[in-house]
């Protein structure tokens, strides 16, 4: 955690099946052997297989060994005694965007007494997301280029600016190499249509989307603090409505922020 900042979105960037999840994995696990507080989001292996991961790396074992040492697997985790928590989350593949990570952060301090505000050994200490490609726009109408990568980054940091917390996921890189019918080609050259190998078999591409660095915006309110977001960041405002730049926020709307 010693590199990792509130407020903040650090991503893990590299070419596909390099140990980007595992990566993720490790910092969660060794954020909560630092007496931190974790969510773990996963939307591309089931909640069991990194659980596995995770108590495989703490065993210093196979994690195809981990049902032969159920019982070392208990006896490791009694012994360590930590009162702060680590929760990890599955959700389907491409099923979810940062509204609703943060319904589930509710969820969680409504039935878990895990708080989303103010840190402490009661709250949330750090959000990790395995990972970001896999997530969706808050707005289901955006289909272009920066309105896709671009946007999804922006608004899981917003995510982390919230709750004043680090946020840590990854992405893939744009050389990444794939194989299509065609011959090898790098992710970033890939055209809408073309077929690349998956696994066993090939599959037809979509949708393609680009990384952009997403342009950002400083806030500074009356109060004199100030708010870096994006664009398409909503912020309540009176009467029960939201707004936000790209829809009209202006110097002199009220809008209410965390003190």
């Amino acid at each position: 955690m010693k590199y990792l900042y509130n407020k903040e979105l650090t991503l893990v960037v590299g070419s596909s099946s390099v140990g980007k999840s595992i990566a993720l994995d490790n910092c969660a696990s060794h954020a909560w052997d630092e007496g931190l507080n974790v969510v773990l989001i996963t939307l591309e292996l089931s909640e069991i297989r990194k659980a596995q991961r995770i108590d495989a790396a703490a065993l210093n074992i196979q994690a195809q060994e981990i049902k032969n040492n159920k019982d070392k697997v208990i006896n490791y985790y009694e012994n360590k005694k930590n009162n702060n928590r680590l929760f990890i989350k599955e959700f389907p593949t491409n099923s979810i965007n940062s509204n609703q990570i943060m319904n589930y952060l509710y969820q969680l301090e409504l039935y878990e007494g895990l708080k989303m505000y103010g840190g402490g050994p009661n709250a949330i200490n750090l959000l990790v997301v395995d990972y970001l490609d896999l997530l969706l726009p808050n707005d289901k109408k955006i289909r272009s280029d920066y309105e896709s990568q671009g946007t999804i980054g922006a608004e899981l940091r917003a995510v982390g600016q919230e709750l004043d917390l680090p946020v840590l996921s990854a992405c893939l890189h744009p050389d990444t190499i794939v194989i299509t019918k065609n011959g090898t080609k790098k992710l970033k050259d890939l055209q809408e249509g073309e077929e690349i190998l998956s696994y066993n078999k090939y599959n037809k591409v979509l949708k393609k989307c680009t990384y952009q660095k997403t342009k950002r915006y400083k806030i500074t309110t009356k109060s004199g603090k100030e708010i870096i977001c994006s664009k398409n960041h909503l912020f309540p405002i009176p009467l029960g409505f939201e707004k936000s730049i790209e829809s009209g926020l202006s110097v002199g709307t009220e809008i209410f922020i965390k003190d």
